[in-house]
């Protein structure tokens, strides 16, 4: 076996049955020349790709930079892939569940158009605690990401918002759905997620701060309903005089800009009760979502 060549690791048949399944793959290839040039791809950083499928995007990564990772999960298209790339010094073949697979140690960029069943999964481990990826460039199902790129008149969703902490998130390209085999019911959008030199928040104030939406989200849709929950009257009437809001907009209306002066307000005013309050919603919210996630991936 080539040495560029990682050895396989093993991925449950119901790994590779759920990412089989969900793979929609790109067939034009001046598309896929664009996309890798909106990537803007050092030369000689580290690109991984997740789920390469046939290899389209993966050689033409392969001919903008020195190094490209693909990790793919089925067997059939990691065999073919290997056979196609021996001869390339560039690529390195990963057969594996990337939900699996390790992380690079190094500083890394993604390319990928991954699995659309899977996107809040990849997601949430690309911009982990633990991982060192300075930017993603993502082929996404349309509804997954308008729900992440943050457009005015678009309600703004949680996990959208923590994301933005840490990361830009910006559209670059609506991709339709002809372009893809099978063809999705859908068309989809490419995106980026590029990582913050310094984080909005960091530390005793990310952890409030997302304790506070966490408590507030589900506690809707009304801007002043929910804020009554953990500001005074007095408070409430100033934030919502301050925003210039009106109190019968929706939660979602608010941009992060503006619950950012929201959290400034609650983190140097609230009451120890309201403290009391939130104290705990986001991680008890992950274990909510974690809990679904693991349901709606139950073999049927």
């Amino acid at each position: 076996m080539p040495r560029h060549i990682s050895r396989r690791l093993p991925v449950s048949t119901q790994s590779k049955r759920r990412l089989a399944d969900s793979q929609n793959f790109l067939t034009d290839h001046a598309l896929t020349a664009e996309l890798t040039t909106l990537a803007e791809c050092s030369r000689g950083g580290l690109i991984v790709e997740i789920g390469p499928g046939r290899g389209i995007l993966t050689e033409k990564l392969s001919a903008q930079t020195s190094r490209v990772l693909a990790v793919e999960a089925d067997p059939r298209f990691t065999k073919k892939l290997i056979k196609r790339f021996a001869d390339n010094p560039r690529v390195t073949i990963a057969h594996g569940d990337f939900l699996e697979y390790p992380l690079p140690a190094e500083a890394f960029t993604v390319v990928a158009n991954i699995p659309f069943n899977r996107t809040s999964e990849i997601i949430r481990k690309l911009t982990g605690e633990k991982s060192g990826m300075k930017a993603a460039y993502l082929v996404l199902q349309a509804e997954a990401a308008d729900k992440l790129c943050p457009t005015p008149g678009r309600p703004a969703q949680l996990s959208a918002l923590f994301l933005q902490l840490g990361f830009t998130v910006r559209e670059l390209k609506r991709i339709n759905r002809r372009c893809f085999t099978p063809r999705p019911g859908v068309d989809a959008v490419y995106i980026s997620i590029k990582r913050r030199g310094v984080p909005l928040l960091a530390g005793d104030d990310d952890e409030l701060f997302r304790d506070l939406l966490s408590f507030l989200y589900p506690r809707g849709p009304g801007i002043r309903e929910a804020l009554g929950r953990v500001f005074s009257a007095v408070q409430l009437r100033l934030i919502l005089s301050d925003l210039e809001l009106q109190g019968n907009r929706r939660i979602g209306d608010l941009s992060l800009a503006q619950w950012l002066e929201v959290y400034d307000v609650f983190s140097h005013q609230a009451r120890q009760e309201a403290l009391r309050k939130v104290k705990g919603a986001y991680r008890k919210l992950q274990k909510e979502q974690a809990g679904l996630e693991k349901r709606h991936r139950r073999p049927r």
